[in-house]
């Protein structure tokens, strides 16, 4: 049980590196996507724990078979560098198309992204060394420098991909002849936002081999049990040699709106060592460095616990009876918010409410919260976001259709 003073540590490395500008930044004076990208920093309250979920019928007609130790084989090289492409469709439509440079560290958050084209980033250079983020503009010489908070969630694990190796029938089960639980590997590269992951069964099938990018690949599907194939599919080209996914590809389909994303490394090279530099930024003497002051998160059992913690009003929502509150949240520290989580055994909703404000995305007049704009942004989970009086509210869940999300939003309401 979370005790009402508990506390998230920080963790806040900060190497010197030379003589340059400085500056502090608060949260709330960030941009949108700069808001996006320090997420995991901030927006305690709007993260969803992945947890392993059973399994219950056979699958997999694999005939190959492999012997080799996944964590060997990860263990045989320290970064991993190739040209990745990321595209998103909607409806068949491609809505972003980015390419870069990579240089990954496998099982860890080092990385250091290099950007060459794209339809929508700000960024041309991202670097982390697994405690501190670094967002290069280089066009304008100023770095965004992100203190980087929670346990480390690493995009591939070499347990993952193991498990689905054994789910495929691709190399042998573990000793104690149990089958293993399953989850589809994270959908996008970082920090983008994704579909969540709903409690369910999975199938994992091997398909059969094919080449990508000049490798051979072993061809995985990955589907829950529970829904149709065309509403959440998941389906990896894991490199024979390596055992790494170099083609990662999940549809899902919300509302009508079905999306694709797609990731494939090509240009693959491995290198037994690092060099220094590589997770470290490139801040010259000229430099403008602005620092995010990372906010605190307590954490509550009770909402009535956080209400007499801060003079924020909280928002009482109306849920469907099955929902009842897992926690609540209260950020301080440059940006103040607050936030509730409710789950249900399929589902959870996630109400959140702060002191900052920007022009809504897209905002629709035939959505309204109390005579006020919405947004709704379609995906898994789907938000419903809009400003009143100085404060950014959003409503967040998956396991509910969008018209429940709005009624939820509209018994939030804008109190005074």
């Amino acid at each position: 049980m979370l005790d009402s003073k508990e506390r998230i540590p920080a963790i806040d490395s900060r190497p010197a590196y030379g003589r340059y500008m400085t500056s502090r930044v608060p949260l709330d004076k960030l941009s949108k996507d700069r808001l996006l990208l320090a997420g995991t920093a901030v927006l305690l309250v709007v993260s969803t724990g992945v947890g392993l979920w059973s399994v219950m019928s056979p699958e997999g007609d694999g005939t190959p078979t492999v012997k080799a130790n996944v964590s060997e084989r990860y263990d045989s090289f320290e970064t991993l560098s190739a040209t990745r492409e990321t595209v998103i469709e909607r409806n068949g439509t491609v809505a972003s198309r980015t390419v870069s440079n990579v240089t990954l560290a496998p099982e860890t958050r080092q990385r250091r992204v290099e950007l060459r084209s794209s339809s929508r980033e700000r960024y041309d250079l991202r670097v982390s060394n697994g405690s501190v983020l670094w967002l290069h503009d280089r066009t304008g010489d100023r770095v965004l420098e992100i203190p980087l908070t929670g346990p480390s969630q690493p995009t591939v694990t070499a347990d993952r991909i193991r498990r689905l190796l054994v789910r495929a029938n691709l190399t042998e089960r573990e000793e104690t002849g149990k089958r293993p639980a399953v989850e589809p590997l994270p959908v996008v590269p970082q920090e983008r936002a994704g579909p969540t992951r709903r409690a369910s069964t999975y199938s994992v099938n091997y398909t059969g081999k094919e080449t990508v990018g000049g490798r051979e690949t072993y061809v995985i599907s990955i589907a829950p049990h529970a829904v149709a194939a065309d509403t959440y599919q998941q389906t990896l080209w894991i490199d024979t040699a390596v055992l790494y996914p170099v083609q990662r590809r999940t549809v899902w389909r919300d509302d009508g709106v079905r999306t694709e994303l797609t990731t494939t490394y090509t240009d693959i090279s491995f290198a037994s060592t690092v060099d220094p530099a590589t997770f470290r930024p490139e801040i010259g003497p000229n430099t403008t460095v602005e620092t995010a002051d990372t906010p605190e998160t307590a954490v509550f059992r009770r909402r009535s616990a956080l209400s007499a913690t801060t003079s924020l009003r909280v928002p009482d929502p109306e849920l469907p009876p099955s929902y009842e509150l897992a926690y609540a949240t209260r950020t301080t520290g440059g940006t103040e918010g607050i936030g509730l989580r409710y789950v249900n055994r399929t589902g959870a909703v996630t109400v959140s409410k702060y002191n900052f404000t920007y022009r809504l995305d897209e905002a629709d007049d035939r959505t309204r919260v109390d005579g006020r704009s919405a947004t709704i942004s379609y995906g898994q989970p789907t938000y419903v976001s809009w400003n009143c009086d100085g404060y950014r509210y959003t409503v967040q869940g998956s396991g509910l259709q969008t018209d429940q999300l709005v009624d939820i939003a509209r018994s939030v309401g804008c109190p005074g």
